[in-house]
């Protein structure tokens, strides 16, 4: 699981700089949860990219639907 958490200011140290978001995303070995704001996340370049590319996957889910995403 990756939780993104950080104030409205461009670049942050973590969330905006792209070797960090490689290293966090390239460490995933069976699966990754990330968890983050879905309307600041895309005001990154990076996340962008990351959100557009996962979107088209359709693997991107809404938290309040968490109860049905795990179902077996």
């Amino acid at each position: 699981m990756l939780g993104l958490a950080q104030t409205p200011t461009p670049c942050n140290n973590f969330v905006g700089c792209p070797k960090r978001v490689n290293l966090a995303l390239s460490r995933a070995k069976n699966g990754l949860t990330i968890v983050g704001d879905e309307k600041l996340l895309p005001t990154s370049k990076t996340w962008a990219r990351v959100l557009k590319m996962i979107g088209e996957s359709n693997m991107i889910f809404n938290a309040k639907d968490h109860t049905t995403l795990y179902k077996s």
